[in-house]
């Protein structure tokens, strides 16, 4: 053992680079020791080493005395190697500290501002983490506290304590949602969470109440998501571009009672059959009441001869206002107020009563629509056309004059006359003449008539589009009548002779009596008539059957030489055994 007391000096006597070495031989201990109050110091220009290469040899640093310490200092910075060093006692570390591996026996303190923890994986033994250490307030003074969780660019996510609400809050910094407990949730009723089903297995969905549903036919389940199952057997569902829907398909045929279905009528849908009655004869025909029967396309009815009694409706009627000016003298200014007269439009009927003789080229203006001029025969009313007193009808128009005038279509004074002077003698008038000994004098006339109707009193001619009423006499020449009438069953139109048949031959043959169906236009046997001199009624089931060759018209078709007679007709379709077939001829 090397012991040196007191102040040791050891200089090396040579170069810089030379070397002291201090050593003790092996198993020995080499000691630097002060007992007094001085300092022990190794100091070197260079670097100063203090090694142990022995085994179990250990460099020791101890400072035994009362308040003695131990210090490594350095200007730059104090390295200490080894696989593991060990601190007993407390560490108190001013600088920076840096390890590989650090195992704290006992408390760790760290005071500060911040703590980094640099590692991938942090684990705690601990079973509780207090945060908020060492709070003096009552609750948590800063408003929350908790841990907040770094999500890069997006916005970071926290789970705190709320200090103002009470409650733990959840979500990021900007939209925190209040955390349920579990005392919360139990307490829910159905309102709090709108109106949920209260059981889970037995409440059904209605269009009221949230609820289960089944799967039904021709729906499928995959993973929860429902699909319509598609296909082409029982119930599965046919695509919208199936060829399917777009296959023309003939109809079943079908049948039933009355009874079955129900009977149609005016309001509701049902089943009807083909009626097999013959129509009813002339002045005999009612509304019919048996709905569940109905009539072919292209049947007639007898014609109505006698019709009697009163309309049980009419025709809108109407008023026409009468017109009466302010104007009390003689002025071909006229004015007027009425009622519900707000504009003059095309065919307006007005009456005007004036008590004074109007002179020429008089003037109405209604309600202050304007005035307008006053014609008769499409010119200005000479003076006097308008009679005091007189009503007169007028009509409002503008094709004789665009801007619009009034014109005189009828006149009527207490004894229905006026005054007109005729100044020419073989002209036609616009005028009904009275008799008279000169066809030039003043005329007193009865009714003015329209330009449409004259009298030509040279040739006592009157000339009208369209004459309506009784007409006494014989027409001197007839073509055609307007209304073709019938006589004893045969039409008669004035333009040629008819045959009256004498008697009339009714065949007829029911359903069931005929045991195969009458092809088209085959042969078929009826009573002897007149081939094109409508000598036949044909009836199929009840319905009038028409006559001629275009099948989308006609039912039948009569065989042989016009003006000849014949026994047979051919149909234009099928007749099955199901129809009654009546045929009456009116052949004489």
């Amino acid at each position: 053992m090397l012991i040196l007391y007191g102040l040791v000096i050891l200089q090396v006597l040579g170069t810089s680079a030379d070397t002291i070495i201090v050593k003790a031989d092996q198993d020995q201990s080499l000691q630097v020791k002060t007992s007094g109050i001085g300092s022990t110091q190794i100091t070197s220009e260079s670097t100063v080493q203090i090694s142990s290469t022995g085994s179990a040899a250990d460099i020791k640093m101890v400072a035994s005395g009362q308040g003695a310490k131990v210090s490594v200092t350095a200007n730059t910075q104090a390295d200490i190697n080894a696989p593991n060093i060990n601190f007993i006692g407390s560490v108190a570390a001013t600088g920076g500290v840096q390890v590989d591996s650090l195992t704290v026996t006992g408390n760790l303190t760290v005071k500060g501002t911040t703590t980094v923890v640099d590692s991938n994986t942090l684990q705690i033994k601990d079973n509780i983490i207090e945060i908020n250490k060492g709070e003096s307030g009552a609750g948590v003074t800063v408003g929350q506290a908790g841990i907040q969780i770094d999500r890069g660019t997006a916005a970071d996510y926290l789970l705190v304590f709320d200090e103002t609400e009470d409650m733990f809050k959840v979500g990021t910094s900007d939209n925190l949602e209040t955390l349920a407990t579990r005392e919360f949730v139990d307490t829910l009723t159905a309102a709090d969470v709108s109106a949920a089903p209260a059981s889970h297995t037995t409440v059904v969905a209605s269009g009221s109440t949230l609820g289960h549903v089944k799967i039904g036919t021709g729906l499928t389940n995959s993973s929860g998501v429902i699909s319509v199952a598609y296909g082409t057997s029982a119930t599965t569902a046919c695509a919208g571009n199936d060829s399917r829907l777009s296959n023309s398909r003939t109809p079943v045929e079908h049948a039933s009672t009355a009874t079955t279905y129900g009977v149609s009528s005016a309001t509701k849908y049902g089943h009807a059959m083909v009626s097999s009655a013959v129509p009813l004869i002339a002045g005999t025909a009612t509304a019919g009441l048996d709905n569940g029967k109905f009539a072919r396309e292209g049947h007639v009815h007898p014609e109505q001869i006698n019709v009697s009694g009163n309309a049980g409706t009419s025709t809108k009627t109407f008023s026409i206002p009468l017109i009466i000016p302010t104007e009390t003298s003689s002025t071909a200014t006229l004015t007027a107020n009425a009622d519900n007269i707000t504009s003059y439009f095309n065919g307006m009927i007005i009456a005007i009563k004036i008590p004074f003789n109007a002179v020429a080229s008089t003037t109405l203006n209604i309600n202050d629509l304007g005035a307008k001029p006053v014609y008769y025969n499409n010119n200005n009313t000479s003076g006097g056309y308008i009679r005091a007193n007189a009503v007169h009808l007028l009509i409002y128009e503008t094709s004789t004059l665009s801007s619009g005038c009034w014109k005189l279509v009828f006149s009527y004074t207490p004894n229905n006359q006026v005054t007109q002077t005729v100044t020419t003698t073989n002209a036609e008038y616009a005028l009904l003449f009275t008799s008279t000994a000169s066809p030039t004098a003043t005329k007193t006339e009865y009714t003015r008539f329209d330009a449409n109707v004259t009298v030509n009193p040279s040739t006592n001619t009157i000339t009208a589009t369209t004459f309506k009423g009784a007409l006494s006499g014989n027409a001197s020449t007839a073509t055609k009548l307007s209304t073709a009438r019938t006589i004893n069953g045969v039409s008669f139109d004035g333009t040629k002779n008819i045959t009256i048949p004498g008697s009339r031959t009714r065949q007829q043959s029911l359903s069931g009596d005929r045991t195969a169906t009458i092809k088209a236009n085959t042969n078929y046997t009826v009573p002897t008539y007149t081939v094109g001199q409508d000598q036949l009624d044909v009836y199929l089931s009840g319905l009038y059957c028409t006559c001629g060759t275009d099948v989308s018209k006609h039912t039948y078709k009569e065989v042989g030489t016009t003006g000849k007679t014949s026994t047979t007709i051919q149909f234009l379709d099928d007749i099955d055994v199901s129809h009654d077939i009546v045929v009456i001829s009116y052949y004489q």
